[in-house]
């Protein structure tokens, strides 16, 4: 199969950049490493996202300096 465009990350930025791609008539391949959301309605309650983070990524990176450090990612 040819894509046009291949977008990593499904998250709003990916996704809306695919919708828009796909609309221009695009062939687009949208790729995500994360789990399905899970249908409980855990992923509306801001609450449970925001202040509990619930989908917070809890991965340590590196900086160009070699230090620690937690980004400011939330997965699913």
């Amino acid at each position: 199969m040819h894509y046009d465009i291949i977008i990593i990350g499904s998250g709003a930025g990916g996704s809306a950049a695919a919708y828009k791609l796909a609309l221009a008539g695009k062939q687009v391949l949208l790729v995500e490493k994360g789990k399905p959301l899970p249908a409980d309605g855990s992923t509306q309650d801001c609450r449970k996202v925001i202040r509990l983070g619930l989908f917070k990524s809890r991965e340590t990176w590196l900086d160009a300096h070699n230090r620690t450090f937690m980004p400011e990612e939330y997965f699913n």
